[in-house]
């Protein structure tokens, strides 16, 4: 199948494994738009399949242990935003804004 955009849109190929896994990604993707009251959680989501995918992007340039450690920051950045978005969605108290020493 012809990709959409040129080699550089973070759109790898995959085996028959990671194919599961993409098509999970995409219909829980597709959930999360369909039920979602608010477009940050999915702005929040977007960012943070972004961000996992440029650190598998860079894990297949780097061995393990040679990962640019900003990678992780951001992904992990990014996962702390969606998870205070779903919690807004949710109406479940921010406990991370309580305590940021424990975020």
């Amino acid at each position: 199948m012809p990709r959409p955009q040129s080699p550089h849109d973070l759109m790898p190929f995959f085996d028959e494994q990671g194919t599961r896994y993409k098509e999970q990604l995409e219909a829980t993707k597709t959930e999360l738009r369909l039920i979602a009251g608010r477009p940050e959680i999915v702005a929040a989501s977007r960012t943070m399949v972004q961000q996992a995918r440029l650190l598998a992007a860079a894990r297949a340039t780097h061995d393990a242990d040679a990962l640019p450690a900003e990678r992780f920051d951001e992904l992990w950045a990014a996962e702390r935003r969606f998870v205070a978005a779903a919690r807004r969605e949710l109406a479940v108290r921010d406990l991370a804004a309580e305590h940021p020493a424990s975020a």
